[in-house]
């Protein structure tokens, strides 16, 4: 029979990623004695993608930062599920079905105490859909931790009224929002897209990936992801300038970028790895010209909007690609 931990913070890793709930569960008295802690003043990163960015590189990153404390579970899908659930709504549904698969692994090895990554499933599971308890998941910070945060890229997809929503809900709880957008080439960021997908379901023939990338056009939820100029323009409609960052895949592994992020989640500087890859799907085969020229076609507002409104700051490759389509 499965028991549930006393004192949940241990080690180096607890005070970083931590061994128990986020804190719904420590709440309820499921996660051991700690008591709450008070979120005022603490910085709240809320990372909305954009998908196949960068952001499981940014997120290992803080998970092994000294000053930050990150959930064990990268994404935690609550706002996008809430608020289109026409779209998301199975992430509801799937938190649960993964906390059993976590409890099953867990009698498997033979261990009788609930450990980390299953009381966090449990927490996020316990919020179904009541976003108010949102805050609750980060009550199990350890003191010394400045950061913590939520790094799920389908936020992109978001209007401003939700981001208004969600920026409320924090301040509400004394935190202090910091939005991170990154962006990428937006045709091969679907790319990427498409080969995670292919490598999740086991799909490497060429012609079948191009054939799903150019199909994504045609799925609103697949299309928004690549929209940055509805997400920059909803961002920025709900947010301060102040609690914004905006970067980009194709220059983000370096010190530059990397102290400029810390500066804006208020961390100390601390050199990446920027040799290391996560997440990384296998590149069997490229887009042919013709396609990737359809996609630069059906994205060209994206494109537009990026070049006007980050000017010199947009990668020389995205201004290639536009340049070859002119």
């Amino acid at each position: 029979m499965l028991s549930f931990p006393g004192p949940i913070w241990r080690g180096k890793r607890d005070r970083r990623q931590g061994t128990g709930g986020l804190g719904i569960a420590g709440n309820l008295g499921l996660a051991g004695r700690q008591e709450p802690c008070d979120l005022t003043g603490r910085t709240f990163l809320l990372g909305v993608g954009a998908q196949k960015t960068g952001t499981s590189w940014l997120y290992r990153y803080l998970a092994e930062h000294p000053e930050a404390f990150m959930p064990m579970i990268k994404e935690l899908h609550v706002f996008d599920a809430h608020f289109r659930p026409d779209w998301f709504g199975r992430y509801d549904r799937s938190f649960p079905r993964r906390l059993v698969q976590a409890l099953d692994r867990q009698r498997a090895r033979g261990q009788a105490q609930l450990t980390g990554r299953a009381l966090q499933l449990l927490d996020r599971a316990l919020i179904g859909e009541d976003i108010r308890r949102y805050p609750d998941l980060f009550r199990a910070l350890p003191g010394p931790a400045r950061l913590t945060g939520d790094i799920t890229p389908s936020y992109a997809v978001l209007d401003a009224g939700h981001f208004r929503q969600i920026r409320q809900l924090l301040t509400d709880a004394g935190l202090k929002p910091r939005v991170v957008f990154l962006m990428r080439d937006p045709v091969e960021r679907v790319w990427s897209a498409t080969r995670m997908w292919g490598r999740k379901h086991g799909i490497d023939d060429a012609e079948q990936l191009r054939a799903a990338a150019l199909a994504q056009l045609d799925r609103p939820e697949e299309l928004a992801r690549s929209r940055y100029d509805h997400t920059v323009a909803a961002l920025e409609a709900a947010f301060p300038a102040e609690e914004l960052f905006f970067g980009f895949y194709e220059t983000l592994f370096c010190d530059p970028s990397v102290r400029a992020l810390c500066a804006h989640l208020g961390i100390r500087y601390l050199p990446g790895d920027y040799g290391r890859t996560i997440n990384a799907s296998p590149r069997p085969a490229e887009l042919l010209p013709a396609q990737a020229q359809l996609i630069r076609r059906a994205l060209a507002p994206v494109y537009e909007f990026c070049e006007t409104r980050f000017g010199h700051d947009l990668p020389a490759t995205w201004r290639t690609r536009s340049a070859r389509a002119a």
